[in-house]
């Protein structure tokens, strides 16, 4: 664990931390599980804690690193999610009015039995970035490799939302 390296980590005595907030890493089975308690139930459940995530994730970030504009901050979201496990997040498109996401090496796939509901979460983890940035925005997974054996990606579109005067 000494490794870690990543600014704004730390670890000791079995603690790491998140420029002085405590987090905790946890395996994707969870999720199997919560799936399997809830059965489709899980989906909206998990979209929040998703969410939830996301957004914690991206104020802390966004407080500490201070991005100058839109391409950064998603570059920082980029390298926060690839860095927490889930898979390699990369922003194939950012504007002011839509960000495309492709996730590589989705840990879904690393499971005995490929889980869809891993993807509600990380339609949640993209829906809490996408709220911070554009306030408020859609989030479409459009594209999955769970769906698509010819695929070895999952894509999500974000859409920013206008807002009405």
């Amino acid at each position: 664990m000494k490794s870690l390296k990543i600014k704004g980590i730390s670890f000791d005595d079995g603690i790491i931390s998140l420029y002085n907030e405590r987090v905790v890493l946890f395996p994707p089975q969870i999720i199997g599980l919560l799936s399997s308690i809830y059965g489709e139930g899980a989906e909206p459940l998990l979209v929040f804690l998703g969410k939830k995530l996301g957004r914690t994730m991206i104020e802390k970030w966004d407080d500490e690193v201070k991005p100058k504009d839109l391409e950064q901050i998603t570059e920082l979201f980029t390298d926060i999610f690839s860095a927490t496990g889930w898979g390699q997040l990369i922003a194939r498109d950012v504007s002011n009015d839509q960000i495309v996401f492709q996730l590589l090496n989705n840990v879904s796939a690393s499971l005995d039995i490929p889980s869809k509901f891993i993807d509600y979460f990380i339609t949640g983890y993209i829906q809490g970035f996408s709220e911070y940035v554009y306030y408020k925005a859609r989030v479409e997974e459009t594209l999955c490799m769970n769906d698509d054996d010819s695929l070895d990606f999952c894509q999500w579109v974000v859409q920013k939302v206008e807002q009405e005067q």
